[in-house]
Formats: structure tokens, sequence, C-alpha cells
């Protein structure tokens, strides 16, 4: 074992002195994540990736496929950063990211109403089961021109410290470009997201969204079976809102779809596509994506959101809002998560809406 993780360590540095596939990146990732597990942390592989020159262009369907392998989100977080280096090289060649056995075929209708009604029951109750918390949420935020074929530009980044206090977020900035803020987190400017911790789920799957489920396909997640639906709630029963920084907000419908465990049930990825935005609304497209992890808070594991990545576009560039969700703590009186000089924690409040 000892021998394999040094033949690994040189193939980092092999592949970051030369330009390889992303087949050849997906394979390694694959040994890394479960061959290697373990050996080499989500901070070494990220590095790693920093350093990686592609051959091909690295796109969203290859980058979900390793997403789905169980990788570290800083691993994530440098992928979608290769994927904007890589966005003007030739397409790759198929990519098999792992030997899949063959596919059961899908769910009966009525075992898939089955499953669905599970999955109901499980997001409708996914907040009020949820302990009182803090954690550490890093976001970034990029711009880029209107053309799709051109890189991401780092904005600004936020470190705050964010308080799940009985079932309502605090986000209490702590650093902004990595100064000290205490400028309030509504007053910040620039793209911002809020109710990562169960509304985002409960909307899809509250009754009064009339949402329309469909079977998508078997998967993977984190190396276990997984079932993926698609889903769309209409306009007419959409309580999903954008809000622009001059105060207009529209209600647009949306669709996307959800990987779920196979045994439990439980929401692993979702993803949301606005739709028919009106023609006048500075944003004309909207699509994020939001991935959980299990968390331990105090000896006990926690399906907890790990990272999320928020694009939009309009006639005067794209905006785009990447955050992760890192130091989850159970909250006391005493919770603090503090970055240099000591933060003091302020009682928390809720958000406004």
């Amino acid at each position: 074992m000892r021998r394999f993780a040094t033949i690994l360590a040189v193939c980092f540095t092999a592949f970051a002195q030369q330009a390889i596939t992303v087949d050849q990146l997906s394979k390694f990732l694959h040994s890394a994540t479960h061959e290697m597990k373990g050996k080499q942390s989500d901070q070494e592989i990220a590095q790693f990736l920093a350093r990686v020159r592609l051959t091909e262009r690295l796109d969203d369907d290859t980058l979900e496929q390793i997403q789905s392998e169980g990788v570290g989100s800083k691993t994530i977080a440098a992928l979608r950063a290769l994927r904007d280096r890589s966005a003007n090289l030739p397409a790759a060649h198929a990519v098999v990211v792992a030997a899949q056995p063959k596919l059961p075929p899908p769910p009966s209708s009525e075992e898939q109403a089955a499953i669905i009604e599970s999955v109901r029951q499980y997001a409708l109750e996914y907040s009020g089961k949820l302990p009182d918390f803090v954690c550490h949420e890093e976001m970034t935020t990029y711009a880029a021109p209107r053309r799709a074929d051109t890189g991401w530009t780092p904005i600004s980044k936020i470190d705050s410290r964010l308080t799940y206090f009985k079932q309502k977020e605090d986000y209490h900035p702590l650093m902004k470009d990595g100064k000290l803020t205490s400028t309030d987190y509504e007053k910040l400017k620039g793209s911002k997201s809020v109710g990562d911790f169960g509304t985002m789920l409960r909307g899809i799957f509250e009754p009064a969204s009339q949402t329309r489920f469909e079977w998508r396909t078997w998967s993977t997640w984190d190396g276990q079976p997984a079932m993926d639906f698609n889903y769309r709630v209409a306009q007419d029963h959409s309580n999903y809102q954008i809000t622009v920084e001059d105060n207009r907000s529209t209600t647009p419908g949306y669709s996307g779809y959800f990987v779920i465990d196979a045994k439990t049930h439980a929401i692993r990825k979702l993803t949301l596509v606005a739709e028919d935005l009106p023609r006048d609304f500075p944003v004309q497209t909207a699509e994020s994506t939001l991935t959980y992890k299990d968390q331990d808070l105090s000896g006990r594991s926690f399906l907890l959101p790990s990272d999320f990545e928020a694009v939009m576009s309009g006639p005067e560039g794209r905006d785009k809002i990447e955050k992760r969700f890192l130091i989850y703590r159970k909250y006391s009186a005493d919770s603090e998560i503090s970055f240099g000089d000591d933060v003091p924690d302020t009682p928390p409040k809720p958000i406004k809406k």
C-alpha cells in the first residue's frame, strides 16, 4: 500500500508536467478517490488540478460523472476551474469514468410513484429534522462576457459564519476579499443566494407546486446505487424568485433533476433551471446546482449542503456564484468560527424575505 501511495505521488508530479486527456484525468481521479481513498487529501488533489493542462475540453456532463464518484469539495471547485480553463479546447473523446454494470430496468410506474412520495416526505421534513448548527460559508463570485467560450474573472470572495437556528438561516460576513468586514449580508453588493438548507428542496415537493416528475436513469453517487428523476414546476405554481439589485423581481417556472440514494431516498444532488424569464428582465438565463454530503455534528451524521453553483446571464454578461459549506458544528451559546483575529458571535436573526 505504501508503495502504491508513492507511485500515486509520482503520478501527481508527472501529470502536472504534461498535457493529459480528459479520460486520463477521469481514471486518475477515480484511482485517487477509491483505490487510494484517504492517502491523498482533498486539498492535495485540488492543488494538483490547479497545475493540470488538458488537451481537450472538460464538459459539464463529464464533470458531473466525476463528481458522482464522491470527490471532495475542494476537488470539485478545482475541477470547475479546470472546466473553465479548457473551454476553448476541442471536444473530448468518449470518457469512461469507471466500469459500470448493466443497468437494471426502470422501476414500474407504481414503484416510481411510491419512491416520489418517499422523497416528498423526506424533503418536507428535512428542515424540521436538522439540528441547530453553525458552519463556514465560502462564497466566490465571478463575471464573464456574454460569449460562452470566454473564461470567468473572480470578482469577490466572502467568508461568512452561517447560523441555522430554529429552522432559519442567518449569514454573518466575517471577511471580504481577505479583509475583516462588519457589513450586513443584505447590504453586500453583487450576486447572492440564500435558502440552501431546505427552501429550494421544499419548493419542489410542496403539494401546492404541482410538480411533474419523470424517471431519468439509474446512476451512482459516492460509489453507491442512485436514482435520477427529472422534474418541472410550472410558472403559475412556482415559488422560485429572482431579484436584481434595483429590487426588480420575477417568479419564473423551473425544471431540473435530482439524484437520490437508491436505498434511503435521501437527496444527494439537485439542479434547477429557470424557464421563460421575461424578455425585459435583466436576467435572461439562470441555473443552479446544489450537492449534499454527510456531515458529523456531535457524533451524529446529517446530510447537509456541501457545494452550490449558480450561473446567470443577461444582456451585459454572465455572473457565477460558487459556495462551499465547511466546518459544520452544532450550535451552542459559545459556538464560534473565526478567521485571523477573533470575531465574536452575535445572536442569530431571521433572514429578510
